[in-house]
């Protein structure tokens, strides 16, 4: 499999690299969440978000804000890595 890299700005502005890990839909509410990994100084984020499409058609990635929803899928992810390993 091709790795898969985009530029993601963090929370403080810096521009990083994140390394696209899978693309995932739930069935239910037909949003699409990107996982994604960034590497920092050695170590290594595991990040989700979900996918939208901006104004000018191009993907754009937003916060998960709903408690609930971000427990959903943190679940999800960590499901998603265990089977991989």
């Amino acid at each position: 499999m091709n790795k898969k890299y985009f530029t993601v700005k963090d929370q403080e502005g810096k521009i990083q690299q994140a390394e696209l890990l899978t693309i995932f839909a739930k069935n239910d509410t037909g949003k699409e969440y990107a996982v994604y990994t960034i590497q920092d100084n050695n170590q290594f984020g595991v990040y989700s978000q979900i996918i939208q499409r901006g104004s000018n058609g191009n993907d754009i990635l937003v916060d998960i804000i709903d408690n609930n929803e971000k427990i959903e899928i943190n679940n999800i992810v960590k499901a998603l890595l265990s089977a991989a390993v």
